[in-house]
């Protein structure tokens, strides 16, 4: 299915960069999103700490 907002299908994005945390890797034919793990661990952290209450300003 087709997004109308932006002509994407589903696992597809827009800009020219991944997403951050994600690279791009070849599958078959088609390029596909997958968590590059040293950036996913950054992520993952960050939304630890603002889960936990921590407020942006606090993350620096």
């Amino acid at each position: 299915m087709i997004d109308p907002a932006d002509g994407t299908e589903p696992g597809q994005w827009v800009t020219a960069q991944p997403p951050y945390g994600y690279r791009v890797e070849i599958i078959g034919k088609r390029r596909q999103l997958v968590p590059d793990p040293d950036p996913a661990k950054i992520v993952q952290e960050i939304f630890r700490r603002v889960s936990a209450g921590i407020c942006a300003d606090d993350l620096r």
